[in-house]
């Protein structure tokens, strides 16, 4: 339905230029934002905050979101129109200028809709950021944990080496079975064979966190103090951070305020539109019909459109269902999250007990190993004994690093669910 009510004349001299206004700002909207590079010249040995730091940077913010709030704004401001006909030797040209007054909430849900959609987007690199987070705490873990056992796993070689030589010598003098050497060989490989396994995964270590950090990475350095990490004292009070911080969860509420607006913007399709437009109407005739005229108007416009067959209400019912539909997969989220943290709590608290007697284990055997070296140079512990006690050793240093690693990675997917880890990186210039 359209219907017009003139209301007077002489208005718009003015609608040229203000459409050329209007023009200007719409074009300085479109303008795209620069990002700065990071830079190249970079450590090939970095701490995990400085790497992390450097991982994080590489994501640009996110201004797709609030170019989306700033576009729904403009539908508050005039739209203005041309219109241009010509008919033998008359040329006709309206220029016209429509605000609308009233619109049943429709523009106000809109812009409501954009800025839900706006934060939905920020939470939405928050939750980028976190990901990259913790995938630079399970990669940088394996790199140092690969990076200790792998020197473990040589100076293990080395012993077996010596052990396999001294072995042969006794053989060549006829003083040990070839069986003997056969086993000493068969130890050295079998630990060379685990030497290669760690230095590979090191390797292949690196070279992610070279990716994630957009530098060349050749070794990483020490690991952030653990007791210096800001943990929740229990497990609930870790869940109830999670929750409060978790950028997924903030996500999926926007979403759904933002369905929630497009439901209110859908039922304003069943109002009609109230709107104040000008018009600027300029003939020209040439020829026979040679005149020029010119005439100005301002008009009330109602308006009202209800779709194809039942699209509105349609529309209405979808919208409808999809805050209900996000509804439900918040709730799902926030007992994944829950599950998560739990998991981390009782992993790292399992992991902690395990370096604790992962420690005094490798101590033990390392007085062991120790011990029976004096006592085979001296003819009171076999080869076979001081073989096996240099085995177990390095096995007590390599559970060592496993738990310690374990640790660390739980302890800093903990700082990352729980939005901890601004005091990690403050003041970090990767």
């Amino acid at each position: 339905m359209y219907q017009q009510w003139p209301v007077g004349k002489g208005w718009l001299a003015f609608i040229a230029s203000t459409l050329t206004v209007l023009s200007s700002l719409t074009m300085a909207q479109g303008t795209d934002t620069q990002i700065t590079p990071v830079s190249a010249n970079q450590p090939s040995s970095w701490r995990f905050e400085t790497l992390a730091a450097a991982a994080l940077q590489q994501y640009p913010s996110i201004i797709a979101g609030q170019r989306q709030l700033e576009a729904a704004k403009w539908e508050r401001f005039p739209t203005p129109d041309l219109q241009a006909s010509s008919d033998n030797d008359v040329t006709q040209t309206v220029i016209g200028l429509q605000q609308p007054l009233w619109t049943g909430g429709r523009i106000s849900a809109g812009i409501d809709a954009a800025s839900s959609r706006s934060q939905a987007s920020s939470e939405q690199l928050t939750a980028l950021r976190q990901e990259v987070f913790e995938q630079v705490v399970d990669t940088f873990a394996e790199a140092q944990r690969a990076s200790a056992q792998l020197v473990i796993a040589t100076r293990n070689v080395d012993e077996l080496r010596e052990l396999q030589q001294r072995i042969q010598r006794r053989v060549n003098q006829k003083a040990s079975p070839e069986a003997d050497l056969e086993l000493a060989s068969s130890r050295l490989s079998e630990a060379i064979s685990e030497r290669t396994a760690i230095a590979q995964s090191e390797r292949t270590s690196l070279a992610r966190l070279s990716e994630l950090a957009g530098q060349r990475i050749d070794d990483v350095g020490n690991a952030p103090d653990m007791a210096e990490l800001q943990l929740a004292d229990s497990l609930d009070a870790a869940q109830q951070e999670a929750i409060g911080y978790s950028p997924r969860l903030g996500q999926l509420r926007f979403q759904q305020q933002a369905a929630r607006a497009d439901t209110r913007s859908e039922r304003a399709a069943f109002f009609p539109t109230l709107s104040l437009r000008l018009e600027q109407q300029e003939t020209h005739g040439s020829g026979v019909a040679a005149s020029e005229e010119s005439d100005s108007r301002a008009l009330i416009v109602l308006e009202s459109s209800f779709g194809a067959g039942l699209s509105t209400a349609a529309g209405v019912s979808a919208a409808t269902s999809l805050e209900q539909s996000l509804i439900q997969e918040r709730e799902t989220a926030l007992r994944e999250l829950r599950s998560t943290v739990a998991d981390l709590w009782y992993q790292r608290e399992s992991a902690q007990l395990r370096l604790a007697s992962a420690q005094r284990t490798r101590v033990s055997a390392e007085r062991v190993s120790a011990s029976y070296a004096r006592q085979y140079a001296i003819g009171q512990k076999s080869w076979l004994d001081l073989m096996n006690a240099v085995r177990e050793a390095s096995r007590a240093g390599l559970s060592v690093e496993d738990a310690r690693a374990e640790v660390f990675r739980t302890s800093l997917r903990l700082v990352s669910l729980t939005g901890n880890t601004g005091a990690l990186l403050r003041n970090v210039q990767p």
